[in-house]
């Protein structure tokens, strides 16, 4: 009962936050700042289980956990405003962003930094599966210039996939975090049911759209990526 307790309230909060979040931002800049332009980084996760890879902008959004789906309401409901209210916005589905960080205990979605700090502690990298599937991992000095170009290009009511464009599987991500850090170590566990149940296997995004429209072009590789982290 805890358990299902503890999973209800962090489903309401995805929806405070990503979703109302959202709404009350976009009534607040059309109330207040009509002119002002609105950059939203949501969530790969809002397509859910890719139907083919790479994935684009056309891709159905069928999202398999109540993150995606809070994620993807939000989206909604900035569209919404801009058809309804002319508001001005960008939004960004997101695959997974990395760098320095201050967070390091992991959410789901902060793999990468979570990995590093197990391997500077000298402890296991657990990897549910078989560490087979693919992520699109994104620097974050690569994700904050894509706002830059958002902010400030002539588009508008746009939706473009945001990433590095190519895929690293789980388990090489982890070696390479292994090696750079020079500690640590992969356990392979089988997966928990939570945990299956909302896993989307590979992802990498299709980044032609963003790289044609607002120029945007990832410069930081994942080797190099991890290296600046941890500096």
């Amino acid at each position: 009962m805890s358990g299902s307790v503890t999973e209800s309230k962090q489903n309401e909060l995805y929806f405070s936050v990503n979703t109302l979040g959202t709404l009350y931002l976009c009534d607040s800049i059309v109330k207040y700042s009509p002119t002002s332009k609105l950059v939203i980084s949501s969530s790969r996760l809002e397509y859910g289980i890719p139907k083919y890879l790479p994935v684009d902008e056309n891709h159905p959004t069928l999202p398999t956990s109540i993150y995606g789906l809070s994620k993807l309401t939000a989206t909604q409901l900035a569209l919404l405003h801009a058809k309804t209210h002319k508001l001005d916005t960008i939004i960004f589905r997101t695959s997974n962003v990395y760098g320095p960080h201050l967070k390091k205990t992991f959410d789901g979605y902060n793999i990468v930094n979570y990995f590093i700090d197990q391997a500077q502690k000298g402890q296991s990298l657990t990897i549910f599966g078989t560490g087979n599937q693919k992520r699109d991992y994104i620097y974050i000095d690569d994700f904050i210039n894509a706002l830059l170009l958002a902010a400030t290009s002539k588009k508008y009511n746009q939706i473009y996939n945001l990433g590095f464009g190519q895929g690293i599987k789980l388990k090489d991500m982890a070696k390479m975090i292994i090696k750079t850090v020079g500690n640590g170590k992969i356990v392979y566990r089988q997966w928990p049911k939570d945990y299956k149940q909302v896993e989307t296997g590979s992802y990498i995004s299709d980044i032609s759209k963003i790289k044609k429209e607002l120029g945007f072009k990832p410069k930081i590789d994942f080797k190099t990526g991890i290296k600046k982290t941890l500096k």
